[in-house]
C-alpha cells in the first residue's frame, strides 16, 4: 500500500481536508482517522479524479490482516463512512444513479484484493444498487436523527414522549449543566468509575479515548456537557461530536440508575443547542433494543445506512470451520 499511487491519493485527500474541511463529515476527516487509527499509516484512501484533476470521489478504509485473511473495514469509533462525493445532485435520478455507479465502479477497481469487505456507509450512499450489480450483499442499519428544519418552528420538548419529557422536567429542577474545561484524564476517570460501578467493561482503553478526545478538542469538534447535582457533584457526562452538517451523540455515562434523568437532561440540552444552530442531531445509530428505545423517545426520524459486505471463498471456508469448532465446544 506504500506505492506512489496510494501516496498521491493520501496527499490529495489531506489537501482537500485542509482546504475544504467544511465539506467533509467528521467521520471521514483525515485528522479524525489519524486519531482513531493510532497512527497515520494505519489507514488508506483511494480517490477518483475529474477532468480538472480534482477529487470527485474518495473512499477511506482500514486494510487489516488477521489469521491469514485480508479485511477492508472501518476503524474504531467510525460508525459509518464510505464514499465522499463531490456532487450530491439527485433531482435527475437517471443522471444521479449513473454518476453513483461510475464512482463506485472506479473506487472498487482501485481497491486491493481482500477476503472480507465490510463497510457501513453514511447517508451519502442513497441507494446500494451499484454494489448489488457488483455482487455485494447488504443489510440496512438505522440511525435516529432530529432535523432542526422540522422542529425549529415549535417547542421541541412538546414533541418528545411523555415519559422522556417528564424526566427532562424533573432533571431541570435538580441538576445544572456546564461545559467544564477539566482535564482529559478526569473525563476518562469518570467514565471508568461509572462503568466499574455497573460491572460493565469499556470496549476501548484510556489511550484510545484520550487520543481521540484530544483531537476533537483541538479541532473544536465536540461539545462536552457535565451534569452536577445540588452539591456540585458530577453525576453525568455527555460528549457530542460536530461538523458543518450534524452533531453526533458519541459518548455518555452517568453515576448510577438514580441519576438517569441527568443523561436525559444532557441529551435534551444538546439537541436544543443543535437545532438552534440549524444542524441535524444524529444519535449515531444503534440496533440494540434498549438504546433504540431511548433514541426513539425523542421523536426522531429514521435514516438508513447501508452495511455492504462481500466475502471471498477462502473467508467462507474459514468461517464455516470456525462455526463447526464453536458448536463442538459448546
Amino acid at each position: 500500500m506504500e506505492n506512489n499511487e496510494f501516496i498521491k491519493y493520501m496527499n490529495d485527500w489531506r489537501t482537500l481536508n485542509a482546504n475544504y474541511s467544511e465539506l467533509i463529515p467528521i467521520y471521514m476527516k483525515d485528522w479524525y482517522w489519524d486519531a482513531v487509527c493510532e497512527s497515520k499509516d494505519k489507514w488508506h484512501v483511494v480517490c477518483v479524479y475529474n477532468k480538472n484533476d480534482e477529487i470527485e470521489a474518495a473512499f477511506p478504509f482500514v486494510l487489516d490482516k488477521r489469521k491469514g485473511l485480508i479485511f477492508i473495514e472501518l476503524p474504531w469509533q467510525v460508525p459509518c463512512a464510505g464514499l465522499w462525493l463531490r456532487s450530491y445532485e439527485r433531482s435527475n435520478k437517471e443522471k444521479a444513479i449513473n454518476y453513483l455507479r461510475d464512482m463506485v465502479d472506479a473506487i472498487l477497481s482501485k481497491l486491493p484484493t481482500c477476503d472480507c469487505f465490510n463497510i457501513t456507509f453514511n447517508n451519502n450512499l442513497w441507494t446500494w444498487h451499484p454494489f448489488y450489480w457488483k455482487g455485494f450483499e447488504c443489510r440496512p442499519l438505522y440511525t435516529s436523527i432530529v432535523n432542526s428544519a422540522e422542529v425549529k418552528d415549535f417547542d421541541f420538548k412538546s414533541t418528545i414522549s411523555k415519559y422522556r419529557r417528564k424526566r427532562v422536567n424533573q432533571a431541570e429542577k435538580i441538576y445544572t449543566i456546564s461545559a467544564d474545561k477539566i482535564e482529559i484524564d478526569d473525563y476518562w476517570n469518570f467514565f471508568e468509575s461509572t462503568y466499574c460501578s455497573k460491572d460493565k467493561e469499556i470496549s476501548y482503553n484510556s489511550v484510545q479515548f484520550k487520543r481521540l478526545l484530544d483531537a476533537l478538542i483541538s479541532h473544536d469538534s465536540c461539545e462536552i456537557r457535565c451534569v452536577y447535582d445540588y452539591d456540585r457533584k458530577l453525576v453525568a457526562e455527555n460528549i457530542v461530536l460536530k461538523d458543518s452538517f450534524r452533531m453526533y451523540h458519541q459518548f455518555g455515562t452517568q453515576l448510577s440508575n438514580e441519576h438517569s434523568n441527568a443523561t436525559s437532561y444532557a441529551v435534551y440540552d444538546a439537541i436544543t443547542n443543535c437545532c438552534n444552530q440549524g444542524l441535524i442531531f444524529d444519535f449515531e445509530g444503534s440496533m440494540i433494543p434498549g438504546v433504540f428505545e431511548f433514541n426513539s423517545s425523542w421523536n426522531p426520524e429514521l435514516e438508513v445506512h447501508y452495511n455492504i459486505y462481500k466475502y471471498s471463498l477462502k473467508y467462507k471456508i474459514f468461517d464455516f470451520i470456525r462455526m463447526l469448532i464453536k458448536r463442538k465446544t459448546r
